[in-house]
């Protein structure tokens, strides 16, 4: 049982890439109800110690359900659903299972809605994003969840829906007020200059100069945020996990967002033809920027720039598809996913640091 429980993300590995090829051999998009359950189930019933931050929403939950109200004084909306179950005595494992299961069948459904394989892109979401958000932090999963919808409405030019949206998400975990800024940056890029030379060739300008300009400002962050909530948790504080050494390009991630944005833009024209792909490198763009922008201090850079990098498996498997023949597109995928997830979990030490041994909730 022990090795199982050591192993245990490996094996959802291997399950998500048995499901995945399924769905490539017989295209069956209910088969994405597996991974919602699988990684609802393990994301929702893992004990307090999985997670860097899974002790704290588990102790804010009991303290409301055992009548002292929360202390961590989480947004609005986030406190009133935990209100709600503590209201029916529910336990924190269902609280956290509920979710779960509402943070994945979001993204499920809206990957569903942009790509006919949504096991692939559930695959590739694990990998990337799952055990920094879904067994870690489950605000910040739900709110980049619910910021997807704001897809077709950014698409469709339509502003109240788009705002109700991310205000919406903000209710949950308020650093989704950022996506509030990419309905100006698709209207610059995409209706006012819409050329695929000049805009590629603006966003690199960018790139390249958001990096030396991400060291000069760094004093000058830490001493606006000094003694607020958003310094202490993200800047200023000692823990283990945040840190004010940033590497710049040579960040691996920051690395491969450059590199997959910047493939994107490259073959826009091929994307179009996928509804509000457009809009899709609107938020990782701008994801990007933030999180070479931020990179002194990673961890405030990571909350805000994950809120816009959930479309990231709709990019890259469009792209992939699209230059590709089909077999080497779905085998390369695959191989993707897998060294992904070695590259961002395990050559890290972050599975070892901070999820293992997986233990359910007492």
């Amino acid at each position: 049982m022990s090795k199982l429980m050591l192993n245990i993300y490996i094996y959802i590995l291997i399950i998500l890439v048995i499901v995945g090829i399924l769905q490539y051999l017989l295209s069956l998009k209910k088969l994405v109800i597996i991974p919602v359950f699988l990684l609802t189930v393990v994301a929702g019933l893992r004990a307090s110690n999985i997670g860097p931050d899974t002790i704290n929403y588990v102790n804010d939950y009991n303290s409301i359900l055992w009548g002292y109200g929360s202390y961590k004084h989480f947004e609005l909306g986030y406190t009133w659903l935990e209100k709600i179950f503590s209201f029916f005595g529910a336990q924190v494992s269902v609280f956290l299972c509920f979710i779960s299961l509402i943070s994945l069948t979001i993204i499920a459904s809206r990957y569903g809605k942009y790509t006919r394989y949504s096991v692939v892109a559930m695959l590739y979401y694990y990998v990337r994003f799952f055990l920094n958000r879904d067994m870690n932090q489950i605000r910040a999963a739900l709110a980049a969840a619910i910021l997807l919808f704001s897809i077709k409405y950014i698409g469709e030019r339509r502003i109240i829906p788009t705002i109700g949206i991310i205000l919406l998400a903000s209710s949950i975990h308020s650093a989704s007020l950022i996506a509030l800024a990419v309905y100006p940056l698709y209207w610059i890029i995409w209706i006012k200059i819409n050329s695929k030379k000049k805009i590629l060739l603006i966003y690199l300008i960018a790139v390249f100069l958001l990096v030396p300009l991400s060291y000069a400002v760094a004093p000058y962050v830490e001493t606006v945020f000094s003694g607020t909530e958003i310094g202490n948790t993200y800047i200023t504080t000692s823990s283990g996990y945040v840190s004010d050494n940033g590497n710049g390009l040579l960040n691996p991630v920051i690395l491969m967002q450059v590199i997959i944005s910047v493939i994107g833009l490259s073959f826009v024209d091929i994307g179009e033809k996928r509804p509000y792909f457009k809009v899709l490198l609107s938020f990782y763009m701008l994801s990007t920027l933030i999180l070479i922008f931020f990179n002194q201090y990673y961890v405030l850079a990571g909350r805000l720039s994950t809120m816009l990098a959930t479309i990231e498996p709709l990019i890259v498997i469009t792209v992939s598809e699209k230059i590709t023949p089909k077999f080497i597109s779905r085998a390369s995928l695959i191989f993707l996913c897998i060294l992904v997830f070695y590259l961002i979990n395990i050559s890290t030490g972050s599975i070892q640091n901070y999820y293992l041994p997986y233990s359910f909730m007492h």
